[in-house]
Order: C-alpha cells, then sequence, then structure tokens
C-alpha cells in the first residue's frame, strides 16, 4: 500500500540534503573568494598600488581618437568609459541591425530565390563564414586607407563622398527634435495599447505603424533641415563623417555575420515540413500568401534562438575595434590599465558593462522568443 507519511519523509529527506549541499557550495565559494581577495589586496599593497576606484576622477590626459561625442585630454576617466561605452553601443546597434538585414537576404535567396542567385548566395556564404573575422577586418581596412584623400575623393550625387578619412554623408539637423521624439513616443505607447487590448486586428496595427512613421518622416521633412557636406581645404564641412575604423568594423562584421544569419533563416524555413506548404496550396492559396501566413510564423520558433546568439557574437564582436584603432569600451579599458595600473578595477567594469548589455539582450530575445512560440 502507498504510505503517504514515508514519501512524505523522503521528500523532506531530499530537500534538506539539496539544501545543505547548496549552503556548502555557496559557502566554499565565498571562501575562496575571500582568500583570493586578502591575497591580492596583500601582494598590491606590498608594491604601494592602492586599490579603489578613486582614479575615475581623474583627467585622463590624453584624447580618443574616434568619438561620437566630445572629449578631450582633461575629462575624467568615468566620462572617458562614457564615450567609450557610447561608441560600443553605436557600432553594436549599426552591425545587428546590417547584419540582420543581409542575413534575412541572404536566407530568403538561398531558399526561394532563382538558381543563379542561390549560387551567388552560397559562394557569398561560404567565403564569408570561413574567414577569420580579424583577418577580414584587416583586409578591409587596408583597402579604406588606400582611398583617394577627401581632396580626390569618390561622391554620389555631390552629397555622398568616400575617402580615406571615412564616408561623409548628409545629415538632418532638428530645431525640434523633442517634439519629433514625443511623436514617435505617443505612437509607439498607442501602438502596443492597441496590439494588446485587440490582438486581433493585425492588418489595422500594421496600417497604423505605418502612419505613425510616416507621420514621423513628414515631420522631420518639415520642420528640420539638411547639412550637406562641403570640401573646404583637406577636409569637409558639414554633414556627418563616420571615421574609416568605423566603417571597416561595419562592413567586416556585417559580412561575417549576414553569412551566418543567413544560413539561420535558411535553415528555419527549411524546417518547415513540405506538407504544410501542400496542404496550403490545396486550400487555393498562392505563393506569397503561403510564405507569410503558412511557412514563417512555423519558422520563426527555430530562428529565433540561434538568431540571438549570433546578435550576442556581434556586440562581443565589437571589441576587435582595438585592431584598427576604433576606440569601443575594450580600447578605452585596455589604454586605462596601461595608463593607471588599475587592472583589477578597470577589467570589473569592463566584466560588468558586457554581463549587463548581453543580460539585458538575452532578455529582450527571450521575450520575442516567448512572443513567437506556439501556445
Amino acid at each position: 500500500m502507498y504510505n503517504a507519511t514515508s514519501a512524505r519523509d523522503n521528500a523532506g529527506s531530499a530537500w534538506r540534503k539539496s539544501t545543505a549541499t547548496n549552503l556548502l557550495t555557496v559557502a566554499a565559494v565565498a571562501a575562496c573568494l575571500t582568500y583570493f581577495s586578502y591575497n591580492i589586496y596583500s601582494e598590491l599593497g606590498a608594491k604601494g598600488i592602492n586599490i579603489g576606484f578613486g582614479f575615475l576622477t581623474q583627467p585622463t590626459r590624453w584624447d580618443v581618437s574616434v568619438s561620437f561625442v566630445s572629449q578631450n585630454s582633461g575629462d575624467p576617466y568615468w566620462y572617458t568609459f562614457v564615450v567609450g561605452f557610447i561608441n560600443t553601443l553605436a557600432l553594436a546597434a549599426v552591425v545587428v541591425v546590417s547584419s540582420t538585414i543581409l542575413g534575412v537576404v541572404i536566407g530568403l535567396v538561398r531558399s526561394i530565390g532563382s538558381r543563379p542567385l542561390k549560387i551567388y548566395a552560397s559562394i557569398f556564404t561560404s567565403v564569408f563564414r570561413n574567414l577569420p573575422l580579424p583577418l577580414l577586418i584587416f583586409f578591409i581596412y587596408a583597402a579604406f586607407i588606400r582611398l583617394p584623400a577627401p581632396r580626390s575623393a569618390h561622391e554620389l550625387g555631390g552629397v555622398f563622398f568616400l575617402s580615406n578619412r571615412g564616408l561623409t554623408m548628409p545629415t538632418l539637423v532638428l530645431p525640434y527634435e523633442s517634439a519629433v521624439l514625443l511623436v514617435l513616443l505617443a505612437a509607439t505607447l498607442v501602438l502596443a495599447s492597441f496590439r494588446l487590448l485587440f490582438p486581433r486586428q493585425r492588418n489595422t496595427v500594421r496600417l497604423f505603424c505605418c502612419g505613425a512613421i510616416a507621420l514621423v518622416l513628414i515631420a522631420n521633412f518639415l520642420l528640420g533641415n539638411y547639412s550637406v557636406p562641403v570640401l573646404e581645404g583637406l577636409r569637409f564641412r558639414g554633414g556627418t563623417t563616420f571615421p574609416a575604423e568605423f566603417a571597416t568594423l561595419v562592413v567586416a562584421i556585417t559580412c561575417f555575420g549576414g553569412a551566418y544569419i543567413g544560413e539561420v533563416i535558411r535553415g528555419g524555413i527549411e524546417a518547415v515540413p513540405p506538407g504544410q506548404i501542400e496542404a496550403a496550396r490545396s486550400l487555393g492559396l498562392r505563393s506569397q500568401p503561403i510564405f507569410w501566413l503558412v511557412v514563417m510564423p512555423q519558422a520563426l520558433p527555430s530562428i529565433v534562438p540561434p538568431l540571438g546568439n549570433q546578435y550576442l557574437f556581434l556586440v562581443r564582436a565589437t571589441t576587435l575595434g582595438v585592431a584598427v584603432g576604433y576606440a569601443e569600451f575594450f580600447m578605452i579599458t585596455s589604454t586605462t590599465i596601461n595608463q593607471t595600473g588599475q587592472s583589477i578595477e578597470v577589467l570589473f567594469l569592463l566584466m560588468a558593462t558586457f554581463l549587463v548589455l548581453n543580460l539585458t539582450m538575452t532578455g529582450a530575445i527571450n521575450y520575442l522568443n516567448r512572443a513567437v512560440s506556439f501556445r
């Protein structure tokens, strides 16, 4: 006969053993950390090296070579770290978006494209997947620095210029930036609320989203003006110049990541059972509705998890900017260690920053994965 009392006793005994094991493990790890921390503190103190984050308020006395915000040698270290983090975020955002676009195109071509396009896409994927990323970065950077000077720059339409200084293009100047951002924010909130209240009204949501985007574009056109680059002497005035180091990393990481993302997209599409497509055709659906209404909803659950891994890799790949002198967060930390000798504190900041960044992206990817998974 089943003995309920014996079962409860066994469950309680297992729980106590598990709890005791966890407590002993945590205590052992804490003891090891305390021991090593004490040894490090003692050794550094004996050598006259102070431990602490007081150096963050001291001036750096060196300039950041490439920066999207103003920085000079008199700024403190904490501000220089912020500059490096902004550079990392800017590069990561661009390469994630560009790699996704390229990867989706490559994946769709390899899945549903014509035979010549499939061959070209396969060659692209095979080449860039089998090249080491650092080697690809060095090769593209060597090509960039051999471009002509700004006076002889390659131009497109008289507003885009490609030289050994990088890519120069017009920029939008908005005197009413706050108003435009508020319009965009309000449209996003309304769209999100509408989607939650009426989850089945997908076409209406799409139309509303397109209308919000159009409203923002019209506001930009009416309220803003454009700063067009003009060559003055040895440099361009006006517009925005993306340095050669930044452009090199964008091209290299985009091609490398796009090849892998293309394989993820292709694998997800081909994982859909052929019987689903045949069943949709038997109902009279055409190729385009079959792809968007039958294939993609079933492919997304298998695409999102490996796609998230690729995004995490692309973010970590930004640390290779140190190879071409792009002042991202890793390069800033390396220079700070050489200048201050505070290696433990700086490495702690480096690990904590990338840990928070990767955990944030992981949370967003998990949310997206739950949203596209079948319930």
